[in-house]
């Protein structure tokens, strides 16, 4: 269960930082 928990956060860290990428971008 806890190995979930962190691995969600990580994916959610790299969506979070993609989504600021995207935005610089524009």
């Amino acid at each position: 269960g806890s190995l979930k928990k962190i691995n969600n956060l990580f994916i959610k860290d790299i969506f979070h930082g993609y989504c600021l990428k995207r935005q610089s971008l524009t």
